[in-house]
């Protein structure tokens, strides 16, 4: 898919904020830096490192973060998915369930990692043609761009590898990219 310079050109002001990192920083936030975290809060020997894709200064970023605002709009209103376990806490504190109650917790194992990345975008455009649709074109030509030419880089050995599944945790919009797919 692709799209041209002409297609934001009529919007001055998305065109200069979608292209300001670009400006401030060039291409060098193009190849994310590859960090891992370990996940703290599991129990002694259940801990695992993950790998973040931290893309701080992506030339891209404030397309992604409009990207994510746009979907949004849909997100918000699936009450099936939960920000984190902080959101999950309140919601059960505040209501009130029967003793014989039982919940079922689905935890996708490698969620930012899973999906091809026409398939994502295509989840993209899906949702955004319903919340959005004057923006569905451009997103959804700037979703799989994003995730076409995905990046990261070992920051001990500079060695790159392309991402070639997943949204990339870390991506600024990995996590609304990917819950809409679900």
């Amino acid at each position: 898919m692709a799209f041209k310079a002409a297609d934001i050109s009529e919007d001055k002001r998305l065109a200069s904020a979608l292209l300001s990192t670009l400006r401030a920083h060039g291409a060098s936030g193009l190849f994310s830096v590859l960090e891992c975290t370990a996940k703290s809060h599991k129990p002694d020997g259940k801990a695992k490192l993950r790998a973040i894709h931290s893309s701080t200064r992506h030339p891209f970023k404030p397309g992604m973060l409009w990207v994510a605002s746009l979907l949004r709009r849909k997100l918000k209103t699936l009450n099936h998915l939960v920000k984190d376990s902080f959101e999950l806490a309140s919601f059960l504190k505040s209501k009130r369930f029967p003793a014989d109650i039982k919940f079922v917790k689905i935890d996708i194992r490698e969620f930012f990692m899973s999906g091809k990345h026409h398939e994502l975008a295509e989840h993209t455009r899906k949702t955004l043609n319903e919340v959005a649709p004057e923006f569905s074109d451009l997103a959804t030509a700037m979703t799989a761009f994003i995730l076409e030419t995905q990046y990261v880089k070992n920051p001990e050995t500079q060695d790159r590898v392309q991402v070639i599944q997943g949204s990339g945790m870390g991506l600024d919009f990995a996590g609304e990219v990917s819950d809409n797919s679900l």
